[in-house]
Order: C-alpha cells, then sequence, then structure tokens
C-alpha cells in the first residue's frame, strides 16, 4: 500500500464545502475523463491520417497514456461524488458511467434509515458507502473484506468521508466458522475461497471465517449484499437462522457462473436455493434498467460466457 497517497489522512469533506482531498478526486476524475474523450475523437477524427499530422497525433497519445495508464495501483477518483481509492485498471469502471446504477438504486432504496446491512465481498466500499447514507447515523453497515490490501484501501475510503457508523472486517464469510485457505488473485476484485477463472493467482492466505448466523447471533439484519466470487451458496448455507428469523430481509446476490462453477456449483444451484428459502428472484439487467424473471428450463444466463456476471434481487414471496 506504499502507493497510497498520503491525502488519504486529510480532513473529509464538509457538507458547505470541499476539502483539498475532495477537489483533488474531483479533479483527477475530470482529468481522466477529458483523456478518454480525447482518446476517443483521435480514433474517429480523419484528419490525422495526413501524413504531417501523424506525429502530433502520436505525441497527443503519449500523453493521452500517462494520464489513463497511470503508474499506480490504486487512483483517488471522485465516485458518486465521493472521494475515493479505487483500483487504477478498472477505474473506467467507477468514472467514466454510473457502476451498476440499477443494483445501485435498488441496495439504496432497501438500506432503510436506521437499518443494518451486511456488505459481503465489500471489496473497496462502494456499496458500503451507499448504504451508510442510506441507513444515517441510527443505521449500521458491517463490510467484509478478507483481503489485507483491499481491507486498506476500504478502511481509508470510510475514513476520508467521515463514515462513523461503517464497520470494517478482514473475515471471510462462509457457511463455517474457522480457518479457511483463501485465494490472492492477481486481479484484487477476484479474490476468493477458489481460483478465479479469469485472474491468476498471486498467492494464498489463511484466514479467520465466520457465518452471517454466527456473527449476527440473533441481531436483525434488514438487507445483505453478497458478492463472494464463486462462494455465495456457502454464505447461504451459513445464514438459515438469520433469513428463518428476519422474513423481510433482501438480499443482492452476485451470479457469476464461471466462478461458481470454479466453486463446484452452477447457477441453476444458486437460484434454485434462493427459492428454497422463499426468495422470488430476478435478475438485474443493467443493460437495460429492469429487472427481470428467470425462466426454470434455462435459466436464460449465458453460462458460456467467462466473462458474463449479474447481481440477483431476492425479495421474500
Amino acid at each position: 500500500m506504499a502507493n497510497v497517497h498520503s491525502a488519504l489522512d486529510e480532513r473529509p469533506p464538509t457538507r458547505n464545502s470541499l476539502s483539498p482531498l475532495d477537489r483533488l478526486a474531483k479533479g483527477r476524475t475530470s482529468l481522466f475523463r477529458s483523456a478518454y474523450r480525447v482518446n476517443d475523437a483521435l480514433n474517429r477524427s480523419g484528419c490525422f491520417r495526413w501524413k504531417p499530422l501523424r506525429s502530433a497525433k502520436a505525441a497527443l497519445r503519449a500523453v493521452i497514456d500517462r494520464v489513463v495508464r497511470q503508474e499506480q495501483e490504486w487512483v483517488l477518483a471522485d465516485v458518486q461524488s465521493r472521494p475515493m481509492w479505487v483500483p487504477r485498471r478498472t477505474m473506467s469502471e467507477y468514472v467514466l458511467r454510473e457502476y451498476e446504477p440499477l443494483t445501485s438504486a435498488l441496495f439504496r432504496e432497501c438500506a432503510r434509515e436506521g437499518g443494518t446491512v451486511l456488505d459481503i465481498g465489500a471489496h473497496v466500499g462502494v456499496f458500503s458507502l451507499l448504504a451508510a447514507q442510506a441507513v444515517g447515523p441510527g443505521g449500521h453497515v458491517y463490510a467484509f473484506e478478507p483481503a489485507p490490501g483491499n481491507l486498506e484501501v476500504l478502511r481509508r475510503n470510510v475514513a476520508i468521508n467521515g463514515l462513523a457508523n461503517v464497520t470494517c472486517l478482514g473475515q471471510a464469510v462462509s457457511d463455517q466458522v474457522g480457518k479457511a485457505a483463501f485465494v490472492i488473485a492477481e486481479a484484487n476484485d477476484s479474490n476468493s475461497f477458489y481460483s478465479h477463472p479469469l485472474s491468476a493467482q498471486r498467492g494464498t492466505l489463511q484466514v479467520d471465517c465466520v457465518t452471517v448466523d454466527s456473527f449476527l447471533a440473533g441481531r436483525r439484519a434488514d438487507v445483505i449484499k453478497i458478492d463472494a466470487e464463486g462462494a455465495e451458496i456457502s454464505v447461504l448455507r451459513g445464514m438459515q437462522r438469520t433469513l428463518e428469523m428476519n422474513r423481510d430481509i433482501r438480499l443482492i446476490v452476485e451470479l457469476n457462473p464461471s466462478c461458481l462453477r470454479a466453486g463446484g456449483h452452477g447457477s441453476a444451484e444458486l437460484v434454485s436455493m434462493l427459492r428454497g428459502a422463499g426468495f422470488s428472484v430476478r435478475l438485474i439487467d443493467e443493460r437495460n434498467r429492469q429487472t427481470r424473471g428467470l425462466d426454470e428450463r434455462p435459466l436464460g444466463i449465458p453460462g458460456d460466457d467467462p466473462l458474463y456476471y449479474a447481481n440477483l434481487f431476492c425479495v421474500r414471496v
């Protein structure tokens, strides 16, 4: 984490003014967006095909590359009007367009004021910060992120936004309490109990595991988001008592066919398990900005596409 700027420890922005950190995040984000626009214009423009201007185009591209392909692993950016450190390699997902807009809207709607939210697989905290704002000071968000590098960034993102209602936890959530081997992938958003099909393995470490049932110990939860890169079924197995006690609980669960197969499971098994717990399961279609039902056979999910993933919105019938 040596590449994370010391500005992480500066004072968070107040409601009526922007802190230096917030201005820095907005400035960097604007520069990043401008570089992408110029790059797109260069690709579409025909004038640079004229030989005397080719060298100018090459020089301009070199400048753009320095802006877009920054060297550090983490980049400070303005994400949904909040300063956040995000992975450099996926920065465009966070700043060129709203990140998972329909999922974000549903998540924000479910996280009611004064409620309790569990963010399992919180990564750097995009959804944790959304939930913290929604539940307000009378509610609380528990963000689980077992990968040490991600956990440090998650904690700093919570700190720079001045959020006292978020607890960051370095435990993995599963169906058993104890120790387990956890795979750290080259891509910091692909860590899991299993080797990720699209990212090389950097190493493994032993992590502490909890179940939702053991963590809550009978306490109420209103919303649980699960993004466990193929371990979603294990997480659900460890929260049966919680589901029984909270009949109006809502779940947002990632469905990633490739990652599920890496864990020895399938998409149909995950959907069947959710339905067996009494949930109506709808797929969040981000492209068309709508939720849609899943056919029993087939589910309507392209299981042969290694890049495909979606989120499921689960409400008790």
